[in-house]
């Protein structure tokens, strides 16, 4: 299909928070959509005020890997960190195209890219460089699921997951109008799930169909039962605007059909 107007007149909601995706914005009105950001979360500092996390940077040389699988993650290390140097010595394995361009911009090229947005192909493409052994600093989200954690003890490896941030729900996002009126919403996280669920439970408002940002966000969507159109292949621009080019065409072909 061609990339250019592929998305002609769609209107797509995206449950970013504000300031974040704006690539993504780019690329769906360069290929003709109606795109408007309707964040349902937005960061918070850790439960701990950041103390374990700090703890681990400060020790930083005892693990053999860094892993890092949001932006946000990024963020909230470089928040603490001055000098990407410290790094040195670790590989460095992240998921997706985002999280490895916010490492290069403090200088760090990942070892490692997962090219899905699991825990399982994170697991898999570390494993793959060797059976290696040590620990692994892994600064997550307080609402990161145990799997990627699981997959690494279960290869031999030691995790230290202290907290590095929080996603927690907008109380009355805005404007949520446009977000029940969208031929689609785009879902990055379970976080966004989980608060549009709740959204939806205030309201007894059923959005449209959803498209999600890799296999979990893709299960937090069947779980709450909402309508999942697509999964994007891979967790970057490229991944989305493909999922998004097969869902709207099938809208177009159910709308032609007599």
């Amino acid at each position: 299909m061609n990339d250019v107007h592929s998305l002609g007149g769609a209107k797509i909601v995206l449950t970013r928070e504000d300031g974040v995706g704006s690539d993504y914005v780019e690329a769906l009105i360069a290929r003709g959509a109606h795109v408007v950001a309707v964040p349902l979360t937005r960061t918070a500092p850790p439960s701990d005020g950041g103390a374990r996390l700090a703890t681990a940077l400060g020790t930083v040389k005892r693990f053999a890997w860094l892993v890092v699988t949001s932006a946000r993650g990024v963020d909230a290390i470089f928040e603490r960190v001055k000098d990407a140097a410290i790094f040195s010595s670790l590989k460095v394995g992240v998921v997706g195209d985002a999280t490895a361009h916010a490492l290069a911009r403090h200088g760090i090229e990942p070892d490692v890219v997962a090219t899905k947005k699991s825990a399982t192909s994170l697991v898999g493409a570390i494993g793959e460089r060797g059976a290696e052994s040590g620990a692994i600093l892994y600064p997550r989200s307080a609402q990161a699921l145990p799997a990627l954690i699981d997959g690494l003890k279960e290869n031999g490896w030691k995790v230290e997951d202290p907290e590095a941030y929080r996603t927690i729900p907008i109380e009355n996002p805005h404007p949520l109008d446009t977000l029940f009126r969208a031929d689609v919403v785009v879902v990055f996280a379970p976080s966004a799930v989980s608060a549009l669920a709740s959204l939806r439970m205030a309201g007894d408002r059923q959005p449209p169909p959803l498209v999600a940002i890799g296999e979990t966000t893709g299960h937090a969507v069947r779980e709450n039962g909402f309508i999942l159109a697509a999964v994007a292949a891979t967790p970057d621009i490229d991944g989305l605007v493909g999922a998004l080019q097969e869902v709207i065409a099938t809208f177009k072909r159910d709308e032609a059909a007599p």
